[in-house]
Formats: structure tokens, sequence, C-alpha cells
């Protein structure tokens, strides 16, 4: 329930973010991408 509310909750510039921190992942996007992780 959390994971969907907080997917929803993501604009589409953080999802971006959030799978290109695969390839590259600048400091910044990290800590963003931290997050989102630790939802899931």
């Amino acid at each position: 329930m959390k994971k969907a509310v907080k997917g929803a909750a993501v604009p589409p510039h953080q999802l971006f973010l959030h799978e290109s921190k695969t390839e590259t992942a600048p400091r910044g996007i990290t800590d963003h991408s931290d997050s989102l992780e630790d939802v899931k």
C-alpha cells in the first residue's frame, strides 16, 4: 500500500532520476534514489 502511494506521489522527473541512477549516480540523485528504495 505504502509503495503504491509513494509511487503515485513521485513526479515523472523523479522516476527518471531514480532509473538513470543505475547508469550514473551523482550524489544528489543517489540520495533521492536511496529514499525511494527504502520505501520499496
